[in-house]
């Protein structure tokens, strides 16, 4: 039976490869009534992280040795086909932290521009923890306004019309998502849709 779970040196299992991009690994997989192991190489692909996904055993919360899970690289790859396929799994766990506090809702806002389509998939499922904080403060609010970039504007949106989000939610060093944007941008019409939000606390 091969084990479709081995780790290889960084903590990462071939799910982690499958969801994680561009690059290319070679996975070693045991057979327990085997001498030899087959090694195997895996890209990031929707067909092959698919077909992990729907094998009996699969960790599908595998954290590597940075506290990534197969959910933080499809988020942070933009893998929107692949993030789609993990959310619908039984077991997903959509608010585990890696080793610097950031969830996959963190890494999808950092994407940008290329990342609406995932912020606006997670931000749908019950139980997302929109206010999640990293190991500075950060939620994912303060990132996309502290990008700053026109078109993050869909992404400040999407959170800051979250029906739990938190609008002035304070990071370590005392900022809100308001000052972050302040600071930030050029681009009159966000600060216009962050502080025409119910709640804000301009002052």
């Amino acid at each position: 039976k091969v084990d479709l779970n081995l780790r290889n040196n960084g903590g990462d299992t071939p799910l982690h490869w499958a969801c994680g991009g561009n690059r290319r690994s070679e996975i070693v997989c045991h057979h327990d009534d085997e001498d030899e192991d087959d090694h195997v190489g895996v890209f990031g692909s929707y067909d092959i992280a698919k077909f992990l996904i729907s094998q009996d055993g699969i960790e599908i919360n595998a954290q590597n040795e940075d506290g990534w899970t197969p959910l933080h690289f499809a988020c942070r790859r933009n893998h929107c086909d692949i993030a789609s396929e993990l959310i619908i799994q039984n077991g997903i766990d959509l608010n585990l932290r890696n080793n610097i506090g950031n969830t996959p809702l963190h890494l999808a806002t950092i994407n940008g521009e290329y990342a609406e389509t995932i912020v606006e998939l997670l931000t749908a499922q019950e139980g997302i923890e929109i206010n999640a904080q990293n190991e500075l403060g950060m939620s994912p609010l303060h990132i996309a306004c502290e990008k700053g970039y026109y078109y993050d504007v869909y992404n400040i949106r999407l959170l800051s019309a979250h029906e739990k989000i938190d609008l002035n939610i304070r990071n370590k060093t005392g900022d809100t998502p308001l000052h972050l944007l302040c600071g930030h941008t050029e681009c009159a019409e966000m600060v216009e849709l962050l502080t025409t939000q119910e709640g804000i606390e301009i002052n």
